[in-house]
C-alpha cells in the first residue's frame, strides 16, 4: 500500500467569519457577501496596510487618494465603510472614517458588503470592515521580520506568543517603520506595540485582554496631490515628476497618537448556549499642518495653494454583550443571537484655513510662504451616546 501523504498549507482560504453574523456560522451558510483577507494572504503578498490588503477583493477599492501615509482610504460598494476593530466601532475623527492603525497587529481583515445595520446600527449601506487582533496562543511561536525597500523604506517588526503559566497565555506584537515617500522631501515614522493576555477563568470561561499603542510622525507633506495636466493629461509645458512636492517641506507636518485597552469575555453555559462580551476604551489625538495645491492657473505652471492646520481629539468607550443559542423546533434548527451594544463617543476639533503663496509646478521654490499658520477656530464639539438592541435568528431546514 502507498504510504500516507500529508499535505499542509497556510490558511489562505478562511472557513468562517464572526463579522457577518457575530456567530461562528460557516461562511457557506452566511446569507450575506463577506470576504476575509487572512494573515497568510497578507504576508504572502507583502501588504503593509488595509488599502493594499483589499486589492484582490471584489466590491471594495483602496488607495483612493494616492500616496497618503496616514489613513486607509476605502470605498465599499460606492460608500465609505465604517471601520471596526475586534467587533467594536473605531473612534473615527471629524474628517476621516478610520484611525489608520497598523495592519501588522491583526490576524485578518473582514469585509462585510451591503447593509449591516441589523447587527451594527448606524452604518452606510455599502458595508463595514473589521480588523481582528492577533491573539495569544498556548503554543510558543513568533517571528522577527526586517524589511528594506523603495523610497528608503525601513521596517523592523515582530510578534511572540506562548504560555506564561497554566491557563495564562500572552502575545506581544511590535513594529517600527521609518520611510520616505514617492513625494520628494517627505519622511514618515511609526511606532506600534500591541500586548494581549488570555486567562482561562475556568473550563468554560476565557478572558482576553487586548490593547495597542501607535505613534505616527510625518514630515514634509502628508499626501501628494498633483494637477491633472502633466500627470493624467498632457501639459503643453511637459510632464510632472511623480515626486513633485507642491507643499512646504519645512512647514508641513502630521502627528498622531492613539491607544486602546479592552477585553473579550467568553463563557460557555453548554454546547447550546454561550455568552460573549467585548469592551474597549480608545483615545485618539492628531495635530497637523499642510500647505497644499488647490488649483492650476491658465499658464499651466502656476499652482495656487492653501494653508490648513488641524487638530482633533477623540475618546470613546464601546461595549457589546450577546448570547448565542442553538435549539430545534421540529425539523427546523435555530441559531439565535441576542445582544445589546453601547457606545459613548466624544470628539472635539479645530482648524484654520487661508490662502498662501503660489508655487511653480515645474520649478518649486520653498520658503516663500508665511511662517505663521492661520489661527485655529473650533469646528466640532460633539458627544454621542448610542445604545442598540439586536436579535437574529438563523433557521436551517434539512440541507
Amino acid at each position: 500500500p502507498m504510504p500516507d501523504l500529508v499535505v499542509t498549507a497556510p490558511n489562505y482560504v478562511p472557513s468562517g467569519s464572526l463579522t457577518a453574523t457575530k456567530t461562528t456560522a460557516p461562511l457557506i451558510e452566511t446569507p450575506q457577501s463577506v470576504s476575509v483577507v487572512t494573515r497568510d494572504q497578507i504576508d504572502l503578498l507583502n501588504f503593509i496596510d488595509v488599502q493594499q490588503a483589499v486589492r484582490y477583493t471584489a466590491g471594495i477599492v483602496g488607495e483612493n487618494y494616492g500616496p497618503d501615509l496616514r489613513f486607509d482610504f476605502l470605498t465599499l460598494r460606492g460608500f465609505i465603510p465604517v471601520q471596526y476593530i475586534d467587533g467594536l466601532q473605531a473612534p473615527v475623527s471629524a474628517t476621516i472614517a478610520n484611525v489608520g492603525v497598523d495592519l501588522y497587529g491583526f490576524e485578518s481583515v473582514d469585509v462585510l458588503k451591503g447593509p449591516a445595520s441589523v447587527l451594527y446600527g448606524t452604518t452606510p449601506p455599502g458595508g463595514i470592515y473589521n480588523l481582528t487582533s492577533r491573539r495569544p496562543s498556548a503554543e510558543f511561536g513568533g517571528e522577527v521580520a526586517v524589511k528594506y525597500g523603495t523610497d528608503d523604506y525601513k521596517q523592523a517588526a515582530g510578534t511572540i506568543t506562548g504560555a506564561l503559566t497554566d491557563g495564562v497565555t500572552a502575545r506581544l506584537t511590535g513594529l517600527y517603520r521609518d520611510r520616505d515617500s514617492q513625494t520628494d522631501f517627505v519622511t514618515a515614522e511609526r511606532a506600534y506595540a500591541a500586548p494581549a493576555v488570555s486567562i482561562a477563568l475556568g473550563p468554560d470561561t476565557t478572558l482576553t485582554g487586548l490593547g495597542y499603542y501607535q505613534y505616527d510622525r510625518t514630515e514634509g507633506d502628508p499626501n501628494g496631490f498633483l494637477p491633472v495636466l502633466g500627470v493624467l493629461e498632457d501639459n503643453p509645458l511637459g510632464r510632472i515628476s511623480r515626486g513633485t512636492n507642491l507643499g512646504e517641506p519645512d512647514l508641513n507636518f502630521y502627528r498622531r497618537e492613539q491607544f486602546a485597552a479592552g477585553y473579550e469575555l467568553v463563557h460557555r453555559f453548554s454546547d447550546a448556549l454561550s455568552f460573549t462580551q467585548n469592551a474597549r476604551w480608545t483615545e485618539y489625538h492628531e495635530d497637523m499642518r499642510t500647505i497644499y495645491a488647490t488649483g492650476l492657473a491658465a499658464d499651466n505652471r502656476t499652482v495656487s495653494r492653501a494653508d490648513y492646520p488641524f487638530k482633533d481629539d477623540v475618546n470613546q468607550f464601546a461595549i457589546d454583550s450577546r448570547l448565542d443559542g442553538r435549539f430545534s423546533t421540529g425539523p427546523v434548527e435555530h441559531r439565535v443571537l441576542a445582544g445589546l451594544d453601547y457606545r459613548n463617543y466624544r470628539e472635539a476639533s479645530a482648524f484654520g484655513f487661508a490662502g498662501t503663496t503660489p508655487i511653480d509646478l515645474f520649478d518649486p521654490v520653498y520658503g516663500t510662504a508665511p511662517l505663521e499658520a492661520p489661527a485655529l477656530s473650533p469646528w466640532t464639539d460633539q458627544r454621542l451616546k448610542q445604545t442598540g438592541l439586536y436579535v437574529q435568528d438563523q433557521a436551517r431546514l434539512g440541507g
